[in-house]
């Protein structure tokens, strides 16, 4: 999990308890009932603070509320508002706590009042994060911190950095969200925020675990956890408690791991934390599956699955569909696996797809060059302040150098900025290439064609048929998944995967083609890198568009070879040739030439030498100049490796 909450998780449910609603008429009343809401909103901070119950939470809350109608307190509106969307979010209710934050916020721009819109927008941000709309959530994040920088608000801009880390890291965006943990915990401790420090803590120990650094990631929970024990703050154990429990099953501790899941789980139920509850429940799930417990780990699983259906958690129910898939998969339940793998795919694509990370890409780009400016801004004033001290009689000398530093210095600044817009072009072409390279390995029609012949196996009684077509399938479909935010992969790696591939064509197909697969003796097939899938598009192009399906000996051959430093692959195949197969399919020709504009794309984002890289095609023709098949060759550097991270 991530940051709780914003400035209203510190607020925890803002006017929550309060004195009797009946004690208030409908006539007039004093400035001394504004008084006795701003006493109650405190009592209220101190109580909801010390985690009290949810079902106190929302009795005291809804006096606050009708207390502040009743004497049309606007501010004191507001805060209700805003307290009833902080409790809506502890119980998992999003669409209330929206209602909540937003109705806060409208009244706060009415009155005037910055802190009160401040708090709702935070609210707004870390509920549209829970929603899945990561790309909205770090939006309002950014604009919160521009603000808060603006009018020194360090409180505020904290606050803001560890949401906008949480909304990186729930994007995978690792190095970014560890740069915004910095960010706030360096303001945390400025400002003395002892209670905000051990869950900045807890965050940057997460984004260290997903990047497997576990030994950092260890000191850093542990040292959050203690934090949030001695102060008694019951959502931050829970956090750390849970994200321990992550840890150590990452680690292959599966005793500790379920100790410390067991441990939020309980303390969830406690203080009525669904959010929280179903995150435990899922890593005990987890840990029962890899005991070989299938029957208890599909009763955490379910439970968790109901829990986020009915507070709408959308971004945990990824997880639990594809947990609950592997806990089928793993017990041969083939069917029921499909199925859940199928929702699991259909609800991650729609949560964390690329055009996502490429608006929160852009509008951290956006954010940084204008940090940027403004420093260039204030050095330059600093300069001229320096320039108008300095003493008379050496001013002409000294004007002379300070002229010639202020250009040099200037130059440097502009050529950093044009550096980091370039960088910042570059990021985005890479995210719009790799998204499009892996809508073409997961080509919908033939995952819909895969499952089609699944279906007809079983249909026919085909068990084992059915059973051994699948295992390759999900294997396919799981290792092109954790393949996806790699640029390259190795050449031997590569190899496998297009393999696996071809089999599974193979089969569908009922054996209409042969195919080989050969590396020259030469090529150090674990070490050289090549872009992920690279020969497939072109592989996919001769099955659907070079063969006849009554014409035997229909062959696809895939060869690798190196040549003066540059690595070659070729995919060769003897069927009728392109100009014969575009004559004789009906097929759009912009969907054939698909797989050569990526290709080509990926290799310009990725290659730094362009000239190096390329893909040809050749039609091959007999003596009467009829297509008797077709070379596809694509060279690339030989060392050919790029850091995506």
């Amino acid at each position: 999990m991530g940051n709780a909450i914003s400035v209203y998780s510190k607020l925890a449910v803002a006017i929550i308890f309060t004195a009797n609603v009946g004690g208030y008429s409908q006539g007039k009343y004093t400035a001394r009932d504004t008084v006795e809401v701003r006493k109650l909103t405190r009592k209220a901070i101190a109580l909801a603070n010390s985690n009290s119950d949810s079902d106190s939470v929302k009795f005291y809350a809804s006096k606050a509320l009708a207390i502040a109608e009743i004497i049309d307190d606007q501010k004191g509106l507001a805060d209700a508002h805003g307290s009833m969307g902080d409790f809506y979010w502890f119980i998992g209710d999003l669409a209330k706590a929206l209602e909540g934050f937003e109705i806060s916020k409208s009244i706060g721009e009415k009155i005037k009042n910055k802190k009160i819109i401040y708090d709702a927008s935070s609210g707004i941000a870390i509920i549209h994060r829970n929603l899945g709309n990561f790309a909205k959530a770090a939006e309002i994040q950014i604009e919160l911190i521009k603000t808060a920088e603006k009018g020194n608000d360090f409180y505020s801009a904290a606050n803001s950095y560890s949401n906008l880390g949480v909304s990186y890291k729930s994007n995978r965006m690792f190095p970014e969200a560890l740069e915004a943990y910095q960010h706030a915990l360096a303001l945390y401790e400025k400002i003395g925020d002892i209670e905000s420090i051990p869950g900045t803590y807890i965050n940057a120990g997460i984004v260290l675990m997903q990047q497997r650094k576990y030994d950092s990631a260890l000191v850093s929970l542990r040292k959050g956890l203690r934090q949030f024990d001695s102060l008694k703050i019951g959502r931050g154990q829970i956090v750390g408690s849970n994200s321990l429990g992550d840890l150590f099953f990452s680690m292959g501790n599966l005793d500790s791991a379920f100790k410390y899941r067991n441990r939020a789980y309980n303390m969830s139920n406690q203080l009525s934390m669904p959010l929280y509850n179903a995150e435990a429940l899922t890593g005990m799930g987890e840990i029962s599956k890899s005991k070989g417990d299938y029957h208890k780990a599909l009763k955490y699983f379910t439970e968790a699955l109901q829990i986020a259906q009915k507070g709408r958690l959308n971004s945990s129910l990824p997880t639990v569909y594809l947990g609950i898939a592997k806990t089928y998969e793993a017990s041969k339940q083939f069917e029921k696996a499909t199925w859940y793998f199928s929702k699991y795919t259909s609800l991650k694509d729609s949560l964390f797809n690329a055009e996502s990370i490429r608006q929160i890409s852009n509008l951290r780009t956006s954010h940084d060059l204008e940090r940027k400016e403004a420093s260039i801004t204030l050095l330059q004033k600093d300069n001229k302040i320096q320039q108008l001290t300095r003493n008379i009689v050496i001013i002409i000398a000294v004007g002379t150098l300070l002229l010639f530093f202020l250009r040099f210095r200037r130059q440097i600044l502009i050529n950093r900025k044009e550096r980091v817009v370039i960088r910042a072009e570059y990021e985005k072409r890479l995210l719009e290439v790799q998204s499009k390279a892996l809508r073409s390995q997961l080509n919908p029609h033939f995952i819909f064609n895969s499952l089609n012949s699944v279906n007809s196996y079983i249909l026919k009684s085909n068990i084992l048929q059915a059973s051994e077509f699948l295992t390759k399938f999900s294997k396919l479909m799981r290792m092109i998944l954790e393949n996806s935010d790699k640029a390259t992969v190795s050449l031997e790696e590569d190899m496998k995967l297009l393999k696996l591939y071809l089999e599974i064509e193979q089969t569908r197909t009922k054996g209409m083609f042969q195919f080989s697969i050969e590396a020259s003796d030469q090529l150090d097939l674990r070490k050289i890198e090549i872009p992920s899938l690279l020969a497939q598009p072109f592989v996919e192009n001769s099955i659907w568009h070079a063969f006849k399906m009554d014409k035997p000996g229909n062959m696809i051959r895939v060869n690798y070879t190196s040549d003066n430093g540059s690595l070659i692959c070729s995919v060769s195949d003897n069927g009728v040739g392109r100009r014969k197969s575009s004559q004789g399919k009906t097929a759009d020709p912009e969907r054939r030439s698909f797989g050569l504009h990526i290709g080509n794309e990926r290799l310009k984002v990725l290659s730094s030498d362009s000239n190096k890289s390329y893909i040809a095609i050749e039609d091959q023709v007999d003596e009467k100049n009829e297509g008797i098949g077709t070379t596809v060759t694509i060279r690339i550097p030989l060392k050919f490796h790029i850091n995506f991270n």
